[in-house]
């Protein structure tokens, strides 16, 4: 959770809490949909079955395409709302400094590039994602073991 915490601060200048923190257990919830659809196995399957990526969702086997919708989703939350949370806290003048701040407060020209909000949320969501994979790689070793044991109960 350590890394996790001190990446949102430099990033977004957001303190995480400790536990239950909405943009970091977006994150995780994110990691976890990752690993368990993008498997070695389903890429074989679809590499010489490519009709399988056309099923619909509903039938057996197309649970993967409601994860990639949720996954759609939940990355779409990870860009936009600490950018968000960051706009809100320059709004109501208690930003602390942070790389997307002063993004956002123009210490790069606005008029230079096209998408300029859009690229400050990948930025933002780069650094987020360097912070949030170390952390994942620390954490689903051991939520993979609790799955393990659930499933034995």
């Amino acid at each position: 959770m350590f890394s996790g915490s001190v990446i949102m601060t430099i990033t977004y200048g957001y303190d995480a809490a400790p536990e239950n923190d909405p943009f970091v257990s977006k994150l995780v919830g994110l990691g976890e949909i990752v690993v368990e659809v993008v498997t070695t196995e389903r890429a074989a399957l679809l590499s010489a079955f490519p009709f399988l990526a056309y099923i619909p969702s509903w039938l057996p086997g197309g649970i993967y395409k409601q994860r990639a919708g949720e996954s759609r989703t939940l990355a779409r939350q990870v860009l936009d709302d600490p950018v968000d949370y960051v706009k809100q806290s320059i709004i109501t003048d208690s930003a602390r400094q942070s790389l997307v701040r002063d993004l956002l407060l123009g210490r790069i020209r606005k008029g230079a590039v096209e998408n300029h909000d859009e690229i400050i949320k990948e930025v933002g969501a780069a650094a987020f994602f360097a912070g949030g994979e170390t952390f994942l790689c620390l954490q689903l070793p051991y939520t993979q073991k609790s799955r393990s044991k659930l499933k034995k109960k």
